[in-house]
C-alpha cells in the first residue's frame, strides 16, 4: 500500500515526517540498510510524495497533518523523482537473462519519467536507448544538467537481485554484476557522476552493505545512517506507539481486560530491534505487527496465527552461510551462551569475500550479516565489546530451525510426541522418542556438547511450539531457577488443555557411572536411577524444581503478565537426564511440599 492510498483512504499512518526534515540536514546522498518488511519501501514512497514538483496540487491533503506539512522545509515538491526499485529485477538462471532484465526495468522506469515530466524537460531530448540502462540514464543526467530542475533519485532494496545470487551460491554471476565493469557497478557509477548538476539528492536503501561494499568506488559518496542513533526509530514501531496504536483497538473488539497479555505476546515475537548502540528504544516490526491487530480484528480474539510465513524474516536466504562448516559449532554456541554473542564491533561495511572466508579471518562477518538480516540484534555491551543478541521469538525460530536441519533428517517428525507430552504430560512417550529416535542422531555430531544446555538446544530445536506456549520468554523469570519453562498461551492453553511444565536437564557423562556404552544400554530403569552420578543428579533436580516451583507460582500469582485467568494454571515440574548419548530418564519431580 502507497504513502497516497494510506492517508487518502483514512488508513493507520504512523508519522514518521519529522525524518525527512532530518535527513535533509544530515547529507544529500543517503545510504540505509534494515531487515525485510520493515517500512522502507513506505519511506521511500512518502519523500516520493513530498519532493514530487508534480504534487503541488496534493501537499495540503496528504501532509497538513503531519509534521511536516505543519514545519516544512522549502525543498517541498521541488525536485524531479527518479524512483528505482530493484526488487522488481527478475534473477533467472542465466546471467546474461537478469542483465536484460535490469536493462528493461530501468529504461522503462527512465521513458515512463519522460511522459511524467515531459513538460520540465520538453526542450531537451532524451537520447533514449531501449536496451541500454546506462547509456539512457547517462542521457537523461546530460539534459537534466541542461534544464532548471534537479533529481532526487531513490532506490529502494537497491540489494535485492544481488541477495538472491549470493544466497543460491552464485557468487560468480554476482562478482560479474558488482566488480570490474559490471553493470550494476557501471549504473551506480552513472548516479555518482550526476551529482554534480543534475542529482541533487538520493536516498538508497537495502538489506546489508555487502554489495555497496563490492562496489568499492562506484559510489562512495553516499552517507550511512543505518547505525546512527538518530535513525534508529526511522522504520517500525516503538513500544508506546504499539501501545497507543493497541488501546482503541482493544476497546473496538472488548479485550481491554487482556492489555497485558497482548502486549506480552507481541513484545516478545515483533518486538527487540535495535538499529543503534546509543539508542534506548527497540523497534517492532510494523508488517508483522499490522498482520496480528489485524487479525486480533478480524477474530475479536488473540490470534492463533501469530505471524504469516510469507511475512517472516528471509531465513532461507541465509542458508548458504549456515551450511558453511563451521557455522552450526556458531550457533551452538551463541545459543548456549543465552543468545548472546561478544564481538569487538559491528563490521559496517564489508565483502562478500570476508563473509565466506570468515573462517580465516573473522567471525564477526557472521554475526554482522546475521545483524543486517535482523536475526540478531544490538544487545548492549561488556568491558570492551559489543554484544549481539536475538532480537524475538520468531527470529530465534532461524536457530533452532537450523540446530534442528543439522542434527535429524526432514523425515524426524515429532508432533504426534508433542500432542502427547504438552496436552496428556506423556512422559514415556517422551522418553522414547528421545532415547530410541533422537540420542542415535547426536552421537556424531562434534559440536553437541556433552552437557545440559546442549540437550536443551537439541530438546527445543524439536519442541519450540511458541505458537502453543510463551517459553523462556520472560528472563527474570527463570534467572537463578530452571532451565525451561513453557507456559500455555491464554486462550489456547484453555482450548488445547495445555500443560505448564518447568524442565530441569541434567547430564551424566558415561566416564561417570564407571560403566561402559555396552552396559548402559541394557540396564533397566531402576538400575539406571541407582548408578553413580545418576541418582544424586536426580535428587539434585527434584530440589532444584521443587524450590524453582515455588518461587515461579507465587511471582505469577503476585505478578502475571501473560494471562488474566489463573485457575487452571499449575506447574508441573520435569527433569529429563541424558546418561551419555544412549539413555534418557524422564521423571516428574512433584513432591507432596511443593504441590
Amino acid at each position: 500500500m502507497n504513502f497516497e492510498k494510506i492517508i487518502s483512504g483514512g488508513y493507520f499512518y504512523q508519522d514518521r515526517t519529522a525524518f525527512i526534515e532530518k535527513c535533509e540536514n544530515t547529507a544529500s546522498t543517503l545510504f540505509c540498510v534494515r531487515p525485510r518488511r520493515m517500512g522502507k519501501t513506505l519511506w521511500l514512497d512518502t519523500l516520493a510524495n513530498y519532493y514530487d514538483i508534480k504534487r503541488k496540487d496534493r501537499f495540503e491533503k496528504l501532509f497538513s497533518h503531519l509534521y511536516i506539512g505543519k514545519n516544512p522545509t522549502g525543498r517541498q515538491n521541488s525536485y524531479l523523482i527518479l524512483h528505482l526499485d530493484f526488487s522488481t529485477i527478475q534473477v533467472s538462471n542465466d546471467i546474461k537473462e537478469i542483465e536484460n532484465s535490469f536493462h528493461r526495468y530501468i529504461t522503462t522506469v527512465i521513458r515512463e519519467f519522460l511522459i511524467k515530466y515531459k513538460d520540465c524537460i520538453a526542450d531537451f531530448p532524451v537520447a533514449f536507448e531501449r536496451e541500454n540502462a546506462i547509456d539512457s540514464m547517462n542521457s537523461l543526467i546530460s539534459v537534466i544538467k541542461l534544464s532548471e530542475h534537479k533529481l532526487y533519485i531513490l532506490i529502494d532494496e537497491y540489494d535485492n537481485f544481488t541477495n538472491e545470487l549470493i544466497s543460491t551460491n552464485r557468487t560468480t554471476d554476482y562478482a560479474r554484476l558488482v566488480t570490474g565493469d559490471g553493470l550494476l557497478k557501471s549504473f551506480f557509477k552513472v548516479i555518482k557522476s550526476g551529482n554534480i548538476g543534475a542529482i541533487d539528492r538520493t536516498f538508497v536503501t537495502g538489506v546489508t552493505p555487502v554489495t555497496l561494499t563490492d562496489m568499492s568506488s562506484a559510489y562512495n559518496i553516499s552517507t550511512p545512517i543505518s547505525l546512527s542513533a538518530n535513525y534508529n526509530n526511522l522504520f517500525g514501531f516503538t513500544e508506546k506507539e504499539v501501545e497507543s496504536i493497541l488501546e482503541p483497538i482493544l476497546a473496538e473488539v472488548d479485550m481491554s481486560s487482556h492489555r497485558d497479555e497482548i502486549l506480552s505476546i507481541m513484545r516478545h515475537y515483533y518486538n527487540g530491534y535495535k538499529f543503534s548502540k546509543k539508542h534506548s528504544d527497540t523497534i517492532y516490526n510494523p508488517t508483522l505487527t499490522i498482520f496480528f491487530l489485524n487479525k486480533l480484528i478480524e477474530e475479536r480474539g488473540i490470534p492463533e496465527q501469530l505471524y504469516d510465513r510469507n511475512l517472516e524474516m528471509d531465513g532461507n536466504k541465509l542458508d548458504h552461510i549456515t551450511k558453511l562448516s563451521s557455522v552450526h559449532d556458531k550457533v551452538f554456541r551463541l545459543l548456549e551462551n543465552e543468545e548472546k554473542i561478544s564481538i569487538s564491533h559491528l563490521v559496517e561495511d564489508f565483502k562478500l569475500s570476508e563473509l565466506l572466508t570468515m573462517d580465516e579471518q573473522s567471525e564477526r562477518y557472521l554475526w554482522s550479516y546475521l545483524f543486517y538480516y535482523g536475526i540478531l540484534t544490538f544487545g548492549g555491551m561488556d568491558a570492551f565489546n559489543t554484544v549481539l543478541k536475538i532480537p524475538n521469538n520468531i527470529s530465534r525460530h532461524f536457530y533452532y530451525d537450523r540446530i534442528r536441519q543439522a542434527l535429524f533428517p526432514a523425515k524426524l517428525e515429532a508432533s504426534d510426541v508433542q500432542k502427547e507430552f504438552f496436552i496428556h504430560l506423556d512422559l514415556p512417550v517422551l522418553q522414547t522418542f528421545l532415547e530410541k529416535t533422537v540420542l542415535p542422531y547426536l552421537s556424531n555430531r562434534d559440536y553437541i556438547r556433552a552437557n545440559e544446555v546442549s540437550m536443551k538446544i537439541m530438546f527445543l530445536s524439536l519442541m519450540l511450539r511458541d505458537d502453543l506456549y510463551i517459553i523462556d520468554s520472560e528472563k527474570e523469570i527463570l534467572r537463578n531457577y530452571s532451565d525451561l519453562l513453557y507456559i500455555g498461551r491464554g486462550e489456547t492453553r484453555k482450548r488445547f488443555g495445555l500443560k505448564d511444565i518447568l524442565i530441569e536437564f541434567k547430564f551424566v557423562k558415561i566416564s561417570e557411572t564407571n560403566l561402559s556404552q555396552e552396559e548402559i544400554r541394557v540396564l533397566a530403569e531402576k538400575e539406571l536411577e541407582s548408578l553413580p552420578g545418576v541418582k544424586e543428579k536426580l535428587e539434585e533436580a527434584e530440589n532444584q524444581l521443587g524450590s524453582y516451583k515455588e518461587k515461579i507460582e507465587d511471582k505469577f500469582y503476585k505478578h502475571n503478565r501473560f494471562f488474566s485467568d489463573m485457575s487452571d494454571f499449575a506447574i508441573h515440574p520435569l527433569c529429563i537426564l541424558f546418561i551419555g548419548f544412549e539413555r534418557v530418564l524422564v521423571r516428574s519431580c512433584v513432591r507432596s511440599k511443593f504441590s
